[in-house]
C-alpha cells in the first residue's frame, strides 16, 4: 500500500512539474516588432526610374496593408555611393 502511494504521488508530481516546465519558452527572441529589409542594387543612373516605379507599387500596397492593421509602418531607405 505504501508503495502504490509513493507511486501515485511520484506521477502526480512528475505531470505538474512537465506542465510548469512547457509553459517556459527557450525561445531566442522576444515578442516584438519584425523588421524585413530587401537591399536592392540598382545600374548606375537608374535609381530615380527604380524608386519611381516603387512609388506605384510598393507605396500602395504598403499603405493598404497599413490601414488594415497588417504592417505598423514601413520605410523606404535610400544610401548614395561614391
Amino acid at each position: 500500500m505504501k508503495k502504490l502511494l509513493i507511486l501515485t504521488c511520484s506521477v502526480v508530481v512528475s505531470v505538474c512539474f512537465s506542465e510548469i516546465v512547457r509553459a517556459q519558452s527557450d525561445a531566442p527572441y522576444t515578442e516584438g516588432p519584425v523588421w524585413d529589409i530587401t537591399m536592392v542594387k540598382t545600374k548606375y543612373g537608374m535609381t530615380d526610374d527604380y524608386l519611381k516605379a516603387i512609388a506605384k507599387t510598393f507605396k500602395g500596397a504598403s499603405e493598404e496593408a497599413k490601414k488594415e492593421g497588417l504592417i505598423v509602418d514601413y520605410k523606404i531607405l535610400s544610401l548614395a555611393t561614391n
